[in-house]
Formats: C-alpha cells, structure tokens, sequence
C-alpha cells in the first residue's frame, strides 16, 4: 500500500485545482490497451546452391494484453493543510485520481481521521479525533464540485485510461480545537473490476494463472495490490483571546484622581488581546454590566482612542446602551488582529455632587 502525504493551502486552491486539471489531461495510460489480440509469425527465406527457395513460415504467436492496475492519488493542492476554524462544520479538502492503467476501471474509497501521529507534509497530526463526521463525495469536474456532502456519488464508475476523478473529504471541527493544531485526514482509493455500468465493481484478482488469451490483471503501484493512500489535513486557524479589566478615578470632584469617592468620575478600560498569528477574531462583542452604585457617563465611549458613533469604524453608539438597567452591551464590528482592542468608558460614582 502506498502511503502518499498530502497537504493544501487555502489561499493557492484555485492555482491547485487548475494545476490538477492540467495534471488529468497530461496523463498516460500504460501502453496497449487490455484485450488487445498480438498475432505475428516469423518468415526465413533461403538460397540452395545460389538458387531462391520457397519461404518459409513459423507457426503463429497469439497471445492478449493483460491489464496493468496502475492510478495515482493526491491531494489536490500543494503545499500546505487546509485553514479550518474551531467549531466550523463540513471543512473539506479535495484529492485527485488519475487512472494510468490501461483499461477502464472502477474504484471505492474510504475515508477516515488520520492516526495521531501521521505526517501531514511535514506536520505532526495531533488531533485527528476532534474532526468528527468523516465523509466524501467523488465528482468528475473541479470546476463543479458538490456544494454540500451528499452531492457526489460514493464511487468512480467505468473510468476510462488517462481518466481523471476528484473525491472532496468533509470534516467537522470541534470547538475545542487548538490554533496552530494539524488535524490530518485518510483517504483510501481500491481499483475495481470495471463491472456493469451505474453498479460498483467487485474485487480485482491478482492471483489469476496468466494465459495466452484471457486478460489477467497485474497490479503496477508501488504495493502491488491496486490500493492507493493519501493523507491531507487541516491546520486549526483560532483566534487566541483574553480579556483585562481597569480602571482609574479621573476626578474625584475636588480635583484629585486618587480616591473613588461619591459623585467621583471613574473611567473602566477593557483590553481584549490577541495572541493569534494565524486567525483575527471578528463580530467581537463586549458585555460589561455596571454596579447599581455606579451611572454611565453618556457619549463616554471611546474604542481604541476614538468615539464612536454610527457610520464610524463600530457599529455601535450611545442609543446602544440600555436604559432599563444597569448593564450595556457594545457589539464591536471590527475584527481583533494579532493585537489589542482597547474600549474605554466613564462613569460616576452615586451620591451627593460635591461640588460648592
């Protein structure tokens, strides 16, 4: 069996399926096709005594092409793992076979989670069983691939030689996924017995006595037994967040900025960080729920220095903020890059304005 490593870049997926495209139509089938009849006899002609003599004929070669078992399986684009997102369901990576046999054939597939442990193109696979639901569809046009599982069929069905088919593993990645984790995954291609068309074909048998006129079948791969592996894989993009909460007596009503005393202004700054270089995390909302003993300082909101408003860099403004309790929510619209969000607000402490 044939072990082939694949892996595949999210950003190079289009080059790729061109690029396998290109590789479908170069290939070549090995050689004469199966069931082709050779015949062809040998012919001596002589001299007896410097005097021409009839030829003469050998008796007749016969004998039929066998059918050499030989295809290719491989990732579709390389190099790479395919970004995939903790908790993003039917993540997907696509593998290419080519059938360099000569003769047309079926072929099954089977899909599972890579062992921890496998080489996904250099990675260490080391979290296989948090991609659940394996599954794949086989289509014949890359430019068409089945939009959802379920769309393509579940085997290759009267391939022909130099014949190209594309097979699409799903995947569903736990939320629990780490950033930067590889998470590979199996894909397992059997040639077949080409059989009755729209049926899948059985077992090729390796092990027929070769004759001169049937058409016994030889397995050409590496293994020698018509089974082709390869292994793609996924990289875990995950944004890595944490959240600080400060804050700082801007006045305390007597010109101080020490004691948090009533009818003081305070000022809250949350910090979210992130310490992801692979993923930023976007739609980050911020919930803070204030004290009783404590009011909002209307239009006190500033997110990284700036305030803001409708049509500004958030989507969010003063009319946000509930009247009905003590809490608010900002829903911040701009993504948290490899970086800190900073969001600050103000607010006054109940009690007696101390101002003369």
């Amino acid at each position: 069996m044939n072990v082939l490593n694949g892996k595949i870049s999210l950003t190079l997926r289009l080059g790729a399926m061109v690029a396998a495209l290109l590789l479908g139509q170069q290939a070549m089938a090995i050689g004469t096709a199966a069931g082709t009849e050779v015949r062809n006899t040998a012919n001596v002609d002589y001299e007896v005594g410097g005097v021409p003599q009839d030829d003469i004929d050998s008796n007749e070669v016969f004998f039929v092409v066998d059918r050499r078992v030989d295809f290719t399986l491989l990732p579709v684009s390389t190099p790479g793992q395919e970004g995939v997102s903790p908790g993003e369901n039917n993540a997907f990576v696509d593998f290419v076979l080519v059938n360099t046999s000569n003769s047309e054939l079926d072929f099954s597939f089977a899909a599972v989670i890579a062992d921890d442990g496998s080489d996904v193109d250099g990675a260490t696979d080391t979290v296989d069983e948090n991609m659940a639901n394996i599954g794949y569809d086989v289509f014949t046009d890359i430019s068409s691939p089945p939009a959802s599982r379920g769309d393509g069929t579940t085997y290759a069905d009267e391939l022909a030689a130099d014949g190209t088919v594309y097979i699409r593993v799903w995947g569903d990645a736990a939320l629990t996924l780490a950033n930067g984790a590889i998470a590979g995954v199996e894909l397992t291609a059997t040639a077949a017995d080409p059989g009755a068309i729209g049926t899948e074909g059985g077992a090729i048998d390796f092990t027929e006595t070769a004759t001169d006129t049937g058409v016994e079948s030889v397995a050409g791969d590496a293994d020698n037994d018509g089974v082709e592996v390869s292994i793609d894989g996924f990289v875990v993009n995950a944004a890595v967040i944490s959240v600080d909460k400060d804050y700082a007596v801007i006045d305390d009503g007597f010109g101080g900025t020490d004691n948090p005393i009533p009818g003081a202004t305070v000022e809250y700054t949350i910090t979210v960080s992130n310490a992801s270089t692979l993923a930023p995390a976007t739609a980050v909302v911020i919930t803070d729920v204030l004290d009783s003993d404590v009011d909002f300082v209307p239009g006190s909101i500033l997110v990284n220095g700036a305030a803001c408003a409708a049509g500004d860099t958030c989507t969010f403004s003063d009319p946000n903020i509930s009247a009905s309790g003590p809490s608010f929510i900002v829903p911040v619209a701009v993504g948290v890059t490899p970086g800190e969000l900073v969001l600050t607000f103000q607010v006054t402490i109940n009690g007696t304005d101390p101002t003369p």
